[in-house]
């Protein structure tokens, strides 16, 4: 049986990514700011804070979506 989340629930998790990706946002200026961006993006590092800062991105988009504060996610 599918459990169906709250709004409250939605948003909080919608908090959570929001925190986690501007994380990721600052760990991405920082490394661009160390290393500039063309020697950041060879960076393992830089790699793996856009690859988390982009899924995030979609993670929060998605919830707007659910909560009706945006047209579809994949426009």
């Amino acid at each position: 049986m599918i459990k169906m989340r709250t709004e409250e629930e939605i948003v909080n998790k919608m908090f959570e990514a929001e925190k986690v990706m501007n994380h990721w946002e600052k760990e991405l200026r920082i490394l661009t700011a160390t290393y500039g961006l063309e020697k950041a993006k060879q960076q393992k590092d830089f790699m793996e804070a856009v690859r988390n800062y982009n899924a995030l991105r979609g993670v929060v988009k998605t919830c707007h979506y659910i909560l009706g504060n945006q047209e579809c996610p994949l426009l």
